[in-house]
């Protein structure tokens, strides 16, 4: 319910944020370019401000938003990412402005392929999907088959990304009959399929 901002060398406490200010659940997104503190709390985006004014500021908010969890914020664009249910939203940090990205989230998988990359990885109901997080746009998708509604497809996917985080590699119940190993890349808009199912 509080929110308290340091100096990682001295130790300092720079801001202190009460859940007057910051809502009850406050959770941290990250740092815009500006060093801004980024938080989510409800249907909220604020940007807080270490120092003497502990300034806080809402600077994106939907009505009909039921909750924004699991933000990101990627500082180089101006941008914050955030879950809504089942959507995934993009906030643009300077206007407020909101757009749907994507439905039909899986729960809890979703994320930069690696810090500080510009390539955001979201498995959907029926797709795995790379993210350009600049500008919010499909890189790369694969749609694996028999994927579909019901929980047992989070335990079905896997997948691991290369040095730089601009290539993705997505594991769909590889050993099975219906197993799938593909390339997701920006070279590949629909993916490019490595292998199929191993005998």
């Amino acid at each position: 319910s509080r929110i308290v901002a340091l100096d990682v060398a001295s130790g300092r406490v720079l801001g202190r944020y009460s859940a007057t200010e910051v809502g009850d659940n406050p959770t941290l997104a990250g740092f815009d370019a500006e060093g801004r503190i980024i938080v989510t709390s409800g249907d909220r985006i604020m940007a807080l401000v270490p120092g003497a004014s502990e300034t806080v500021s809402v600077v994106a908010q939907d009505d009909s938003a039921e909750r924004f969890d699991n933000p990101l914020v990627h500082a180089a664009s101006g941008a914050v990412y955030v879950r809504d249910v089942d959507r995934l939203l993009r906030f643009d940090l300077e206007t407020g402005v909101g757009t749907e990205i994507a439905t039909d989230l899986l729960p809890d998988r979703f994320g930069f392929t690696k810090p500080g990359s510009d390539w955001i990885v979201l498995p959907t109901r029926d797709r795995v999907m790379l993210l350009d997080a600049t500008t919010g746009t499909v890189a790369s998708q694969v749609w694996p088959p028999g994927f579909g509604p019901g929980p047992a497809d989070i335990e079905r996917y896997s997948g691991w990304v290369d040095g730089d985080g601009n290539t993705y590699i997505v594991l769909f119940e590889p050993q099975q009959a219906n197993g799938t190993i593909t390339l997701l890349s920006t070279a590949f808009p629909d993916g490019l399929q490595i292998a199929g199912p191993a005998d």
